[in-house]
């Protein structure tokens, strides 16, 4: 039980990040993170995010390389995976959110080099 308690302003922290963040209020902070933490301490906040009749399961990779990002971007992403997600399946359904490595050949790079998704 005391876990829950130290747990909870850094996860009021995180939110209060996320939402300033996604009001622009906010610089860009890029850090190296583990994808797995992330996912971890964000996991009962996407639960409450989706419907009863939505079954979400994490899979979480073994040995997955980190990444440099902003932890509120990538939590802000998430969030709208999983908002997107119950959207799609009013009658319920089953999402799964999992991470990996993956390698990405010379061809994708060239293909997708520059590309806005704005």
């Amino acid at each position: 039980m005391p876990r829950r308690f130290t747990t909870l302003p850094s996860g009021g922290a995180a939110l209060t990040r996320q939402l300033l963040l996604f009001s622009c209020a906010q610089t860009v902070q890029p850090v190296v993170l583990d994808l797995n933490n992330v996912v971890k301490d964000l996991d009962k906040m996407l639960r409450r995010l989706i419907d009863e009749n939505i079954k979400m399961t994490v899979v979480l990779g073994k040995q997955i390389g980190r990444i440099k990002a902003d932890s509120g971007y990538v939590g802000q992403v998430l969030m709208n995976l999983v908002v997107n997600a119950r959207r799609c399946m009013p009658n319920g359904g089953q999402l799964t959110l999992a991470t990996r490595n993956i390698a990405l050949d010379e061809n994708y790079a060239q293909t997708h080099a520059g590309r806005d998704s704005r």
